[in-house]
């Protein structure tokens, strides 16, 4: 995988650069080069993935016009999240944003934005679905045996801080599956904290199922349940399975979007620009190797997306 994320890195990241010098002139859209930022560090799957994305855009525009990554990840997001909502509304800064991820470093920071209100362009995958799961050694067998450890005491999690997608997973499925938990945080990645609980550090994790599948393969973690509707064998139990189909809601989606206000007309041209792009093969291959379903949405179909996932964390999601 590190291997494959350099490949891809390397090679975009030489386009984007040769590419920074391109015409500032105005005339019909797009006429001049593109900002796409990008609200984490170079590396991880957001950022390769907003980089396919600008390439593939970048395809159907006219010679003189790059998409050019800016990543901006300072403020555990935040500030590339803010800098995308102040942009100027005219179809030359876009960016990738984590669904629910926005809503979650909303709350938390109370900052004078209302995110509701970013311009929402579409999405290429199906999302990135969460798991529960503990050490291969740990006692602990099913979720059965975690409920009723729940009964006795707090079961603890391993977990990022407050603004990563994983503590949010971790918190509104404990209380969906009624798991009295306390949250271990300040991890730095989903690595380190799900390290932490093959160690024993805590009794369990949540985490995104394709991190917990590689890890099952090598006997390092025991799934123990999967927060979508795929059947599995080994005792893994999923959301239906569970009987809390909404934990198939509980999952990360990257959408590409504008700030507040951007002229139909210019959302017009950017979705057709991102429609176009859904046949670069690279986009494809990536979303496979990742474990995501390629399925590409409108504007309209992303922000009805956005408005179920935000009604979902407002039913579940506590600030402690």
């Amino acid at each position: 995988m590190q291997a494959n994320r350099r490949q891809f890195l390397g090679a975009l990241g030489t386009a984007a650069l040769a590419g920074c010098g391109g015409a500032r002139s105005d005339g019909p859209y797009p006429s001049r080069d593109i900002t796409f930022v990008i609200p984490v560090g170079a590396g991880g799957g957001a950022d390769i993935y907003a980089r396919l994305v600008g390439a593939a855009i970048e395809r159907h525009t006219p010679t003189s016009v790059n998409v050019v990554p800016t990543n901006v990840p300072s403020g555990g997001g935040g500030k590339g999240v803010v800098e995308l909502f102040r942009a100027k509304a005219d179809g030359y800064t876009i960016g990738i944003l984590n669904i629910p991820g926005i809503f979650v470093l909303e709350r938390l920071r109370k900052v004078p934005y209302d995110f509701r209100r970013f311009t929402w362009l579409g999405s290429l995958t199906s999302g990135e679905h969460y798991g529960l799961a503990v050490g291969a050694n740990s006692p602990i067998k099913s979720v059965a045996d975690l409920q009723r450890l729940s009964q006795r005491r707090e079961v603890t999690f391993a977990t990022t801080g407050p603004e990563g997608m994983g503590y949010t997973a971790t918190q509104i499925s404990s209380r969906i599956l009624g798991l009295r938990s306390r949250r271990v945080a300040g991890y730095r990645g989903s690595s380190d904290y799900v390290m932490a609980a093959v160690r024993g550090d805590t009794d369990a994790v949540v985490a995104a199922i394709t991190t917990l599948q590689r890890l099952s393969e090598g006997n390092t973690v025991r799934i123990l349940a999967a927060f979508d509707t795929e059947t599995r064998g080994g005792g893994i139990q999923n959301a239906l399975q569970l009987g809390h189909p909404e934990l198939a809601l509980l999952k990360g989606e990257r959408v590409i979007a504008g700030p507040p206000g951007l002229p139909p007309e210019i959302v017009g041209k950017l979705a057709a620009l991102l429609r176009q792009s859904w046949d670069y093969p690279q986009l494809r291959k990536w979303s496979e190797s990742i474990g995501e379903t390629f399925a590409p949405t409108t504007p309209e179909e992303t922000a009805r997306m956005v408005r179920g996932r935000i009604d979902f964390l407002n039913q579940w999601l506590t600030d402690s």
